[in-house]
């Protein structure tokens, strides 16, 4: 029996998320200037044919890995701001959220601090970077301030307050990525919040 359109679908996309993955533990370990396109084919088990179908250059492949993870981290806010109505809690379960993919996330986190430190890396990574930075911090800023008006946190700067917890996030993500005896070590999520309530 012939598959369906949705299944054929299923399967592209199953195998193109298969392709990234393998693309992440590529650029984490050989960087991104070292690495080539048979190296991803390589490691995903696909030709390279079969690659280009999905993704022209190795460029291309770095990129959805980014915009894949812009994707996940607007789902952890939509999925908090979905589950409570509450703007306190909201934001706790976004710091747990982002403080777990710290932990599970290193070699993402590696080639993070390449794409927005690297000349090698493309001007389009680093708008997709600053495109999906500018929509979690205008959550994160509404968020804060509903908090500041409801008295959970004093009033004060909801943007500045947002942009000091993402450099927080992003400083960890940093630091974890290139390893140390303090890679692993971070901070409690009352710790985090604490710099909201400053």
């Amino acid at each position: 029996m012939p598959r369906t359109i949705q299944q054929l679908d299923e399967i592209k996309q199953a195998r193109r998320a298969e392709i990234l993955d393998a693309a992440l533990k590529v650029f984490a370990r050989r960087g991104l200037e070292a690495t080539k396109i048979t190296d991803i084919a390589e490691q995903a088990g696909v030709s390279h044919g079969l690659l280009y179908h999905y993704f022209p250059t190795k460029e291309a492949v770095f990129e959805a890995i980014i915009e894949r993870s812009v994707s996940d981290g607007l789902t952890i806010i939509d999925e908090a701001e979905r589950s409570t109505p509450d703007a306190w809690l909201a934001l706790e379960r976004i710091v747990d959220a982002f403080l777990a993919g710290l932990r599970e996330r290193t070699e993402f986190n590696r080639i993070l601090a390449v794409a927005v430190s690297s000349e090698a890396a493309p001007p389009g990574i680093r708008l997709v970077i600053q495109q999906s930075e500018d929509l979690v911090l205008d959550r994160l800023i509404a968020l804060i301030d509903c908090c500041e008006r409801d008295g959970r946190i004093p009033p004060g700067n909801a943007a500045g307050r947002a942009l000091a917890l993402t450099a927080l996030i992003q400083g960890l993500a940093i630091f974890g990525a290139y390893g140390g005896r303090f890679a692993t070590t971070f901070p409690a999520r009352e710790t985090v919040l604490a710099l909201l309530k400053g």
